[in-house]
């Protein structure tokens, strides 16, 4: 097993386990691709938000000024949004 699999496998324990979320990761043939996000959904992102919060020690993934739901979600499935914000950085 290689370790992007195992280490997908983990994240979908931590989920079910922290979260009860039934865990969809996206396939082995689209990870590590360059398109990977044109195939993502919002439950995808949130899942990711979750495993961020939990590995960074964070209460929660949109509270007060932080709105991580939202950025990662417009980011990633809003070209327009994500050409503006790369242009910021």
């Amino acid at each position: 097993m290689n370790c992007d699999k195992k280490a997908r496998e983990l994240c979908d324990q931590a989920l079910q386990t922290y979260y009860n979320s039934d865990v969809t990761f996206v396939s082995d043939t689209l990870c590590n691709s360059t398109n990977v996000h044109n195939k993502l959904t919002v439950t995808d992102i949130c899942n990711g938000v979750i495993l961020f919060t939990i590995f960074t020690g964070m209460t929660a993934g949109s509270d007060g000024t932080v709105r991580l739901y939202q950025l990662l979600q417009r980011y990633l499935l809003d070209p327009e949004i994500r050409d503006e914000i790369n242009s910021l950085m």
